[in-house]
């Protein structure tokens, strides 16, 4: 199952307004979900509990370390975001300062 989102029309900042006055604002939208055709693992295990008469243990045929990377790469991508939010914080006090001189 692949979700791909597109951004909205709206920026952050329109929103942000659009919050503000109690309107509601957009968020996501969703452009395609994507289902897989492949076909569940097999695993020979007559021991497991979850096992057809035969032995076998059905699986969701899912790549766990590609799953991986992609969590890592969006915690990355978030914690990038929140240093920016940080930054942008941090210069726009610091303007506020050398203002009030």
């Amino acid at each position: 199952l692949t979700i791909t989102a597109e951004p909205m029309a709206n920026n952050f900042e329109a929103q942000l307004a659009g919050k503000l006055d109690n309107l509601p604002y957009a968020g996501v939208a969703i452009e395609s979900i994507d289902y897989s055709n492949s076909q569940p693992r097999k695993i020979f295990e007559p021991g497991h509990s979850d096992a057809d008469i035969n032995g076998f243990v059905f699986s969701p045929d899912i790549n766990l370390t590609a799953e991986m990377l992609n969590l890592i790469s969006a915690k990355r991508s978030y914690e990038a975001n929140i240093k920016v939010i940080s930054a942008a914080k941090t210069m726009a006090e610091r303007a506020l300062e050398i203002g009030g001189r």
